[in-house]
């Protein structure tokens, strides 16, 4: 551990967790994040005297109330009158937690290290394989987090999976992985995963023995988005996804809207979708839907039955609709901006992004999906 630095300033710290106060304490600030791996992300030392009736010891968050500044204590080292400790910085978080057959449920404190390129991240998971960890979340010994929940940190607008949790005294740490902010899916596991919210007011979702997502489309009156059946993850900033649409069955008398959607609620809502209608001919188009308010508006390209890709592209508080009838699309001269005015102004809440189904007349219908994931140009 390199010596102590003499621009060292004078403050008071508490040790979270507990009513111990470190004072005086000397922190002296890194003048460059350090480059090897051992201490990739360090911040800064803190040291004390000895004798000092508050004692940090490794594994403590160190809180300096003045600035808000909290350091989690990495390593430490002891001579005859000072201790001297290594220390990382952490933020403060607020965290959605995700976990299969429960509701989301707020984790609120939190903080966050995401670990620096060369530091130690690996650990050992199922069989012996390693699992990259790109961060580690410090929660209350008394937050309800445990491996396999899926954490959204609001701050950074990053999701993460938890793999493995590490009790202490006052804190767990949970080891995480960072996901895409949309999770892909391609429902080869006849499962529907527990990152997805599921909403069949009416209707079924289900994922099955082929590799689709199959929504049983329910009969609805009026607002179809609003009680149709649907399958989102919730999204903030910007985004950019697609889908592909494999077949929507039976054939009959039919009135039906399945697609691609970005849903604040049942009065703010904009899809990229497919309708079909009418007899026993697939008779169906390619379609942007608008809704704001008592506003509704749908924009219909002209009959396209091998349009089976739809997108969505949110930046700022603007959201796009596409089409292509490429297999697969490829780059961006494959897509079709649906609609003659392309681009709208929309909420920059959270929103629902996902796939949807119902009818608003006629017999029953499903859908099916074969994955939807982020788009990224080949």
């Amino acid at each position: 551990m390199p010596a102590f630095a003499l621009d060292a300033r004078r403050t008071q710290l508490k040790i979270e967790g507990t009513s111990n106060v470190i004072d005086p304490a000397y922190l002296s600030t890194y003048p460059q994040p350090p480059s090897t791996s051992v201490d990739a992300g360090l911040v800064a030392w803190v040291r004390h005297a000895a004798d000092s009736s508050a004692q940090m010891t490794e594994g403590d968050v160190l809180l300096e109330e003045e600035t808000g500044l909290r350091l989690f204590v990495y390593q430490t080292a002891f001579d005859s009158t000072h201790v001297l400790a290594s220390c990382l910085e952490l933020s403060g978080e607020t965290l959605t937690r995700t976990r299969y057959g429960e509701e989301d449920a707020t984790i609120d404190p939190a903080w966050v290290h995401v670990l620096r390129a060369g530091a130690p991240n690996k650990i050992a998971g199922a069989f012996g394989a390693e699992i990259g960890i790109s961060a580690e979340i410090r929660v209350k010994a008394s937050a309800d987090v445990q491996a396999g929940d899926f954490l959204y940190a609001m701050a950074l607008g990053v999701r993460f999976l938890c793999y493995q949790i590490i009790p202490g005294r006052s804190q767990n740490i949970a080891l995480v992985q960072q996901l895409p902010l949309f999770i892909p899916d391609d429902f080869n596991l006849q499962i529907i995963e527990d990152f997805w919210v599921q909403t069949p007011r009416a209707g079924s979702l289900s994922a099955d023995e082929f590799g689709f997502l199959e929504i049983g489309m329910p009969e609805v009156d009026g607002d179809t988005f609003g009680e149709g059946a649907r399958i989102t993850q919730i999204l903030t900033g910007d985004f950019d996804v697609y889908a592909n649409l494999d077949t929507v069955s039976p054939l009959g008398t039919y009135h039906y809207i399945t697609g691609l959607i970005a849903f604040e609620d049942g009065t703010h809502y904009c899809g990229a979708v497919r309708i079909g209608h009418n007899s026993n001919t697939p008779n169906t188009w390619i379609t942007r839907v608008d809704k704001v308010g008592a506003s509704y508006d749908g924009e219909s390209e002209d009959s396209i039955t091998t349009g089976k890709y739809h997108r969505i592209r949110r930046v700022g508080n603007v959201l796009t609709c596409f089409y292509s009838s490429a297999s697969p699309p490829e780059s961006e001269s494959d897509w079709v901006v649906m609609g003659s005015t392309g681009d709208r102004f929309y909420s920059s809440a959270a929103l629902e992004v996902g796939l949807c189904g119902a009818i608003y007349s006629g017999d029953p219908q499903t859908a099916q999906w074969d994955w939807i994931k982020p788009w990224v140009p080949s």
